[in-house]
C-alpha cells in the first residue's frame, strides 16, 4: 500500500527483461497504482552466476 496524503491505494508491478546476455541480465520494472498511473520505473542489472 502506498500513502499519498490521505489517500491509500494498492499498487502492482510488472517486470520484463530488456537484455539477456551471457554474463548479465537487465530487467525493467514498472510500478502502477490502481488507476494504472505510473508510480515508479526501475531498471536493474544483475550478474548471471551460473547457466
Amino acid at each position: 500500500m502506498l500513502h499519498g496524503g490521505a489517500i491509500m491505494s494498492l499498487a502492482g508491478a510488472a517486470a520484463g527483461a530488456l537484455h539477456r546476455g551471457r554474463t548479465t541480465i537487465v530487467v525493467e520494472t514498472d510500478v502502477r497504482d490502481s488507476d494504472d498511473r505510473l508510480l515508479a520505473r526501475v531498471a536493474q542489472t544483475q550478474a548471471v552466476l551460473a547457466t
